[in-house]
């Protein structure tokens, strides 16, 4: 466990190795004394074989990205939507198919700027995220992607948003069903892959 303070150590839980210091710095240091060891080179055709899988995937979902085909995929939304973002935004995604898609396919480049329901997996979440997340930065542009099922959770928060003036933008994927329960079987193929591939 690292944790720079020193109280957190085993606090609510027994660790085996506790380290008080900045999770940045210490992670940095391991990674310098790591760099000549040789498990540096043990899992390199592993790796390389992952990275591999990472391109094929890219580029089997670059197509998408671009494509004018009607209906849109959900591929083509998240490249609006990350053309439309400024670097320094916040970005909060909720729902199933577009949290996956929004997930492996939109970049945030600072700590703190993305926002999800994270390993818990509940929907919506969104909205609510959204407007703490203007709250708590009032000068950033926040986006949430909203599947329509999960924004129809908590879509009457848009109301506080509005009472509390903070301008939140808000974007919903309309996939028409719930993807958590229905898989449309139309929509497997090679590409269904990506959209659970960096979960």
């Amino acid at each position: 466990m690292v944790n720079i303070d020193p109280t957190e150590i085993g606090h609510n839980r027994p660790v085996d190795l506790g380290i008080v210091g900045d999770a940045r710095a210490v992670l940095r240091q391991m990674i310098d004394e790591g760099r000549d060891k040789p498990w540096g080179t043990k899992y390199l055709s592993w790796i390389n074989k992952l990275k591999q899988e990472d391109d094929d995937h890219w580029k089997e979902a670059e197509p998408l990205m671009t494509s004018n085909k009607v209906p849109i995929h959900p591929l083509r939304l998240c490249y609006e939507v990350r053309q439309f973002l400024k670097r320094d935004a916040v970005l909060v995604v909720d729902g199933h198919e577009i949290l996956n898609f929004g997930r492996q396919s939109i970049p945030t480049y600072y700590p703190g700027h993305r926002l999800n329901s994270g390993v818990t997996g509940c929907m919506g979440v969104g909205v609510p995220f959204g407007v703490g997340a203007k709250a708590a930065k009032p000068d950033k542009q926040v986006l949430v992607l909203h599947g329509d099922g999960s924004f129809g959770l908590n879509c009457m928060e848009i109301d506080t948003a509005v009472r509390h003036n903070l301008p939140i933008v808000t974007v919903v994927s309309n996939n028409g069903g719930w993807t958590a329960v229905r898989v449309d079987e139309t929509a497997r193929s090679a590409t269904a892959r990506f959209s659970f591939y960096r979960m």
